[in-house]
């Protein structure tokens, strides 16, 4: 049998303490929740949720049910995860099922949402002006209503964005605690180092976003876990949103992507089966330090709609790794890449492997617009994917930067007639990799890159005029 102090155990020695010393724990059925897979358990567990974070923190218990019987955990809308409360299960018999088939947006099919953020909220607002003061700390000019206090989070983020445009560019989005709060300035938690204009944002219940249907609001959630828990939901399971400092393992996932990351830091996903429809793992919109690790996925169909990856670092992500995985992506017939390091620096996929036999696109892309693909790595992963129409890819198109970018120890089985690489950008490599296909081409626009020590088609066709625009060194044909 399980005990309270097993299952605090399982929430983590940082469980948030109450003003009494002790964390809180609370068993959702002592609000009423049934699991009986008939009665809506929605409302039941979100008060307990709101109970332990009222208490400051603590563990809400989901028991397990008897899921051969039709027994679950019933949701008809998200939960919202407060910070410093962890979801803590049985295992697998503990169901959170979001059974509500009809939605007009994923995010209001998602099961759990620590919070409810994308950029393109903000192009009609602006809260608090702030500046920076000379020893690089925010200031903020005006708090003469009292919004900020020492503990709060807040989002600070630069506004260098298009006006009317429907996304937002952002160069930085941080989520921050504020230290202290004066009547005329905030000094907050980490440094922002911008030099243009920079918007403050509150958090919890103190933002009204622009109306999209009806207003919706943003919660942030700091310090929050969920773990030893099934989910299931027939659109994302984590909804839009925007965490720091959390932690997400030992679950089983159904839901069209398995991993969403928006806007996450310092978070960690470790030990996750799932079944998804339309992209294993998604880290964006300035997601920064998260980890994804040990997952096992398998695509269940291929939706209609637009192209997707499996796997996606995008939107400007700092520092976020994925590794140890195994997907099967077998019905994954779409033209996006397999892979994608869209506008991003310093991320990384490693040992894992992907069957993706009908992918129609690139296998692995480096590629961007306006923005940088900068110092990214994929190593030690192998791909079966005869029918895409090329191998591995780095483009920078209009302004962009592709550079810096590593491929190593990567295996692509079973192109024939496709190109095995596409080679462009700056200081891009590969090396130690096995490419099928049937040429490798290098691209006008290609400086100082190089391939080495790899397996590779015999025909080189090079479209640069750049003396250094490829090394070729210590290479094998494998046609």
């Amino acid at each position: 049998m399980i005990t309270r102090r097993h299952l605090l155990a399982l929430a983590g020695a940082s469980t948030v303490s109450t003003a009494s010393g002790h964390a809180a724990f609370v068993d959702v059925q002592s609000f009423g929740a049934l699991g009986d897979g008939v009665t809506d358990d929605t409302e039941c567990i979100q008060n307990a949720i709101e109970r332990a974070s009222s208490a400051g923190g603590g563990l809400v218990y989901i028991p397990a049910r008897d899921i051969s019987k039709g027994r679950y955990w019933r949701l008809t809308h998200p939960l919202l995860l407060r910070s410093g409360v962890r979801l803590v299960g049985d295992g697998s018999g503990s169901l959170l099922y979001n059974d509500r088939k009809n939605s007009t947006t994923f995010m209001d099919q998602a099961v759990v949402l620590p919070g409810n953020y994308h950029p393109q909220f903000l192009n009609s607002l602006v809260f608090d002006q702030v500046t920076l003061d000379g020893a690089r700390n925010v200031v903020l000019l005006d708090n003469s209503k009292r919004r900020y206090s020492s503990g709060q989070t807040v989002f600070i983020r630069s506004t260098d964005y298009v006006p009317g445009a429907e996304f937002s560019v952002s160069t930085i989005t941080i989520i921050c605690r504020v230290l202290y709060a004066t009547s005329d300035r905030v000094h907050l938690d980490r440094s922002v180092s911008f030099d243009g204009a920079l918007v403050m944002a509150p958090s919890d219940d103190e933002i009204e976003w622009r109306a999209i249907g009806t207003l919706s609001r943003c919660f942030v959630s700091v310090d929050s876990a969920v773990r030893n828990l099934a989910i299931k939901s027939h659109g994302f399971w984590i909804g839009d949103s925007s965490a720091r400092g959390c932690a997400f393992s030992d679950l089983a996932i159904d839901a069209r992507v398995a991993v969403y990351g928006n806007l996450f830091q310092d978070c960690s996903w470790t030990n996750i089966e799932a079944t998804f429809d339309r992209m294993a793992v998604e880290l964006s919109c300035n997601s920064m330090n998260v980890s994804v690790s040990n997952l096992r996925g398998k695509m269940t169909k291929n939706p209609p709609g637009p192209n997707h990856q499996i796997i996606a670092i995008q939107e400007s992500s700092i520092n976020c790794t994925v590794s140890n995985f195994s997907i099967n992506a077998s019905a994954f017939n779409k033209f996006g890449s397999v892979v994608r390091f869209g506008p991003s620096s310093f991320c990384s996929v490693s040992d894992g492997e992907i069957s993706c036999e009908e992918a129609r696109g690139a296998v692995i892309s480096f590629d961007t617009g306006a923005s940088s693909v900068v110092s990214n790595t994929i190593n030690n992963v192998s791909f079966s994917a005869s029918a895409a129409q090329l191998g591995v890819l780095f483009e920078a198109r209009n302004s962009g930067i592709v550079s810096n970018n590593v491929v190593n120890g990567v295996k692509i089985r079973g192109l024939t007639r496709a190109p095995a690489a596409r080679m462009g950008g700056r200081n891009n490599s590969i090396s130690n990799s096995e490419l099928t296909g049937n040429l490798v081409e290098i691209t006008s626009q290609a400086q100082d890159c190089v391939i080495q020590d790899s397996l590779l088609p015999r025909q080189i066709t090079n479209r640069s005029n750049q003396p250094t625009s490829i090394i070729l060194r210590r290479n094998r044909s494998s046609s």
